[in-house]
């Protein structure tokens, strides 16, 4: 068992250091039999299971967690900005139409 260390917020906004419990575990893979070993982490921030089971994750899993995380934030901003573009393109061009509108109802008063 390691102790592996990563920085979280304080309330003053200024990272510190929190110790985190490595365990390797050993199983068999229930799809190839084959027996695995892997590095999870127990994370002391984990308030929500108040000591019942944890969820044991590896590194890799994170990783991959975080990539797919970036990735649909980049998609949800990237939606949002073509929204946002839409809708003014949408409403100048309305202005202009009104305006234009307007235009011709007094010409033609």
């Amino acid at each position: 068992m390691g102790i592996c260390r990563y920085e979280t917020p304080q309330d003053d906004g200024k990272p510190r250091k929190v110790p985190c419990e490595s365990l390797r575990i050993t199983y068999e893979d229930p799809l190839t039999h084959v027996h695995r070993a892997e590095e999870v982490f127990l994370d002391p921030r984990d308030l929500w299971s108040r000591g019942q089971s944890l969820l044991l994750v590896n590194g890799a899993s994170l990783v991959a967690l975080q990539a797919k995380s970036d990735k649909e934030q980049s998609f949800a901003l990237s939606s949002q900005s073509a929204t946002e573009r839409c809708r003014r393109d949408y409403l100048r061009e309305q202005r202009l139409l009104l305006d234009e509108l307007a235009r011709l109802l007094e010409s033609h008063a």
